[in-house]
């Protein structure tokens, strides 16, 4: 059941490759992170304090551009700064 979980968020990152390398990678990591079968954004695990903290980070290799959030509590889709 994970690896089609995986496997969708592959099939989701293909679909918007004509958007570019890095709206392809946001978008199959924003299906990860709600999927409960795996270990980001809704299914991750606690931390000592019972407390779910999430970090992502991404970085576009052409441009030099990277960026990453870390502890995050209380957000749905931290690969993505617009998230709800």
């Amino acid at each position: 059941m994970r690896q089609a979980a995986v496997e969708r968020a592959l099939e989701l990152g293909w679909a918007r490759i004509g958007d570019g390398a890095l709206a392809a990678a946001v978008a199959a990591v924003r299906h990860m992170e709600d999927e409960p079968l795996l270990n980001a954004g809704i299914g991750a695990c606690l931390n000592a304090d019972g407390v779910v903290e999430l970090d992502a980070g991404v970085m576009e290799g052409a441009a030099l551009r990277a960026g990453g959030v870390a502890c995050l509590k209380d957000v749905r889709h931290p690969i993505d700064s617009r998230s709800p």
